[in-house]
Parts: C-alpha cells; sequence; structure tokens
C-alpha cells in the first residue's frame, strides 16, 4: 500500500514521527520516495519539482507547516 507521498499529503504524523527520531537518538540518513506525477490515490496542483522537494524536506526538518501540493482521493 506505498503511496509515495510528499511528507504532509498522507495521514502519517511526521512531526511526532522526527521528534520520536530524535528522541531516540537516531543520527541516520532522512530519505523519503516521492512520485513526481500524481497517481490514481492523489490530485495534485502540479508535476512535483526539484524545488518542491527540497522545499518540503526544509518544512519537514525545521518543523514547519508543511505546504500542500495535492489533495488525497483514497
Amino acid at each position: 500500500d506505498e503511496r509515495h507521498w510528499l511528507p504532509g499529503e498522507g495521514i502519517i504524523d511526521w512531526p511526532t514521527l522526527l521528534k520520536g527520531l530524535e528522541q531516540i537518538g537516531y543520527n541516520g540518513p532522512l530519505m523519503y520516495e516521492v512520485n513526481r506525477v500524481a497517481t490514481d490515490t492523489i490530485a495534485r496542483y502540479n508535476v512535483i519539482t526539484p524545488q518542491d522537494f527540497a522545499k518540503n524536506a526544509h518544512e519537514l526538518t525545521n518543523n514547519l507547516h508543511l505546504t500542500p501540493h495535492g489533495r488525497v482521493l483514497v
């Protein structure tokens, strides 16, 4: 059931997940796979660009509001 959505598009509570990783002392990489083009499970406003990836990673790692890039269909 992999969706490959940007953090903030699905149901994962990313701030809580990152806080938990920090609490256990995780210092490894943060890596996630994202489909640039919308699948049939999400309606994106446009194709995701490298700048969108960078902005999402910046927002995620700095505990900022995650900018929406689409809306979930299922």
